[in-house]
């Protein structure tokens, strides 16, 4: 199955992975495509609990687990998202933070209250870069090193900080929960 994860290659582009895969490999002219059809472990498998997982995989290859399974990802969200404690022991690993946005902005969608997106700014120093370095193309790359453009926020939403703002306040790891009377990212309001 080849939707599984490919051989991951330290600090390498896409090229340098698929060069470590199979597709470039010795063997690859003697490699014949074949389709599969059926889905030999739903035929084996006798019990529903087999049946329910062999699903799940499929799903999670296909790209249509997300959004089908409402509480799935972690259930009773909206009740018990302003418990610390119960949100330390709860986390989501995917494998590219295209999908963390997507399960984030799910999730808050469940939460009560008014949803709120803030940009980053999107300007350059230099108007002839602007030529070079169009502002619709900037807003859709997500690169892993920064935040995403729109930031989504809901009043009493957990956030947890990456990055220090203010050291002696707003450090690495924190937990904040964003205030009613809290409105900006100034000296001690945090949204």
């Amino acid at each position: 199955d080849f939707r599984q994860t490919l051989p991951m290659v330290s600090k390498g582009t896409t090229v340098d992975e698929v060069n470590a895969s199979i597709m470039l490999s010795y063997l690859q002219s003697s490699v014949q495509k074949l389709r599969l059809t059926t889905n030999m472990r739903l035929q084996f498998c006798g019990d529903d609990a087999d049946r329910t997982f062999s699903k799940q995989l499929l799903d999670v290859g296909n790209s249509t687990s997300i959004g089908e399974k409402d509480g799935w990802v972690i259930p009773n969200m909206r009740n018990q998202f302003t418990d610390h404690n119960w949100l330390k022991t709860h986390a989501i690993l995917t494998p590219k933070n295209v999908a963390v946005n997507d399960l984030n902005i799910k999730l808050l969608e469940q939460l009560p209250g008014e949803h709120h997106i803030y940009n980053s700014i999107d300007t350059v120093l230099y108007i002839d870069e602007a030529v070079n370095y169009p502002a619709e193309f900037l807003n859709s790359l997500t690169p892993p090193s920064l935040p995403p453009y729109n930031l989504h926020l809901k009043i009493g939403a957990p956030v947890l900080l990456l990055r220090n703002f203010d050291p002696p306040k707003l450090c690495n790891d924190t937990q904040h929960n964003k205030d009613d009377d809290d409105n900006s990212l100034g000296d001690n309001n945090f949204e």
